[in-house]
């Protein structure tokens, strides 16, 4: 029998008296008697659950650091078959349809200026875009009465061609140069403002 008062044992060679034989040697633990004999075995099985319990804690933990080991291997591979997403820029259309009072209206040129104004020359005249709709453009109640032909955008900013004259609102109203092409319905900017207008 076992001394009455608890002992660490830290490698048995041979079972002590009273050990069940199923209790593997070499087992650690802490050994005691009952009265009655029946604490030694019980505290023995206790001991050899947990045992087996750290045994199963592990060989789960080795098997962790043995996936961390293989795991790169298929990771590279698949890692090969990988891209870098970034970030770009995509065209999108916004449809701008007529008011009702523009029904039936044709168009013919579009532009925009350094500030993002948006002007579209059509049979009515300017247009203009407003609470989602092309509507008549009156900024500059003195182009009213032009015939406009054609605008562009020159140095970012609105140029016209009328049956007279090539202008701008921009630039103080400097630019202002007459033609001798009535019927002209096209134009083209050069370097320094000069321009090169035909029918």
């Amino acid at each position: 029998m076992f001394e009455n008062s608890p002992r660490p044992v830290f490698a048995v060679r041979h079972p002590p008296q009273g050990v069940p034989r199923s209790v593997p040697f070499g087992t650690s633990g802490t050994f005691g008697t009952a009265d009655d004999g029946r604490g030694s075995t019980a505290k023995i099985i206790e001991f050899k659950r947990n045992n087996m319990k750290t045994n199963i804690f592990y060989i789960a933990v080795s098997g962790m650091f043995a996936g961390f080991i293989i795991a790169p291997s298929a990771y590279s591979r698949n890692l090969q078959h990988s891209y870098e997403d970034s970030p770009y820029l995509q065209d999108f259309a916004e449809k701008i349809p007529l008011s009702e009072e523009l029904a039936g209206t044709e168009l013919s040129a579009v532009s925009s200026d350094r500030n993002g104004r948006i002007l579209v020359l059509s049979s009515k005249g300017l247009l203009q875009i407003h609470n989602g709709k092309l509507v008549p453009d009156n900024h500059y109640r003195p182009m009213l009465d032009m015939k406009i032909r054609s605008i562009d955008a020159y140095r970012d900013q609105f140029v016209y061609l009328t049956d007279k004259v090539v202008l701008s609102n921009a630039w103080a109203g400097q630019f202002y140069v007459s033609h001798k092409m009535p019927d002209a319905g096209l134009f083209e900017m050069g370097s320094n403002f000069d321009f090169l207008s035909y029918l």
